[in-house]
């Protein structure tokens, strides 16, 4: 059993990551939304008002499911000058390795840009942990992008807009697609202890074995 156990703690090291898909929920489903992925629960919320789903996809990207057209908070989108985020929570510590967006744009004169930030815990502090920065030229395609690169390991994650990147259309604003989880690597405490249950059990089995032999 302790044999055992060690596999299947050292297995979770090498999992892949899972895909979070927020542009799968019906359009007018109301916040919070809840989920679960690989047996580990997650709640997305909102702050100051709660997300929303209040529109339809304008164009597939990247295999999401594309009902909805991402998160956003009081209307369709994550509003910068608005000082709003989306926070999710875990039910235990996870890996955030990818985040998805949709409606992030550069200016058509190329003179601006909208920017959004991703950051550990709840917060809304610029510029966070970690920088997105548009790729489309409004109005281009659906203003999709995909971040990877990264790794924030925590159980709560946020996301928001820098007030000061425009597309120089409307606000400052970009919806919340979809999120990359992978599972925590065991540390390596951790795995010496499994090993060592491992190492105990099978030490048992063989002097259980020898004392078999010689009664």
């Amino acid at each position: 059993m302790g044999v055992a156990a060690a596999a299947l703690l050292a297995g979770g090291v090498s999992a892949q990551a899972a895909l979070i898909d927020f542009t799968a929920f019906p359009v007018g489903t109301p916040g919070p939304l809840m989920g679960s992925v690989g047996g580990i629960s997650w709640t997305l919320s909102g702050t100051p008002q709660q997300v929303q789903v209040p529109q339809a996809c304008d164009g597939p990207a990247n295999g999401l499911a594309c009902v909805n057209d991402g998160v956003g908070i009081s209307g369709p989108e994550i509003t910068g000058n608005g000082r709003a985020y989306a926070t999710i929570t875990f039910s235990q510590n996870v890996a955030l390795v990818g985040a998805y967006f949709y409606d992030l744009f550069i200016a058509a004169d190329g003179s601006n840009a909208e920017i959004a930030y991703i950051a550990k815990g709840m917060t809304d502090t610029i510029p966070g942990d970690v920088t997105v920065n548009a790729d489309e030229t409004f109005e281009n395609n659906n203003g999709f992008k995909f971040q990877d690169g990264f790794k924030l390991v925590g159980d709560t994650f946020s996301f928001f807009v820098d007030p000061n990147g425009n597309d120089n259309v409307g606000r400052p604003d970009a919806a919340l697609a979809a999120l990359d989880i992978a599972p925590v690597p065991l540390p390596a405490g951790g795995l010496l202890i499994a090993s060592a249950l491992g190492g105990l059990g099978l030490l048992r089995r063989k002097q259980k074995a020898a004392r078999l032999a010689n009664a």
